[in-house]
């Protein structure tokens, strides 16, 4: 049984924007992509698929993020609770940054959505 379009579209939507988010991540705590590919304990491969939102990550792989100040709420859904305001300005520079990064034509091989 094939999923609805609509339903696709919004799965994809949803990794896309987790892209951005994760990559955002990794910009605040300062971490160079390969580090960040050992912080989450993934090859550099995997790492590209989760920025360009062709897969998603296990949420158990998110552990080190979240013990680094980044939370889930953030990477998965874009909202802070009890946010730290430095933390948060800085999330949000970086996904400006990651998002323009992510949508300029010179990135050859990430995808438009």
């Amino acid at each position: 049984m094939e999923a609805a379009p609509a339903i696709i579209d919004d799965l994809q939507r949803f990794a896309y924007e987790f892209g951005i988010r994760l990559e955002a991540a990794r910009m605040t705590i300062e971490l160079t992509p390969g580090e960040m590919c050992k912080l989450l304990g993934c090859a550099r491969s995997t790492y590209t698929s989760y920025i360009r939102g062709d897969s998603m990550i296990a949420a158990h792989r998110l552990a080190p993020l979240v013990a680094r100040g980044i939370s889930c709420d953030y990477l998965l859904f874009g909202t802070t609770l009890a946010p730290n305001p430095e933390t948060e300005a800085k999330l949000k520079a970086n996904e400006a940054a990651a998002r323009v990064d992510r949508e300029t034509p010179t990135n050859k091989g990430r995808r438009d959505l």
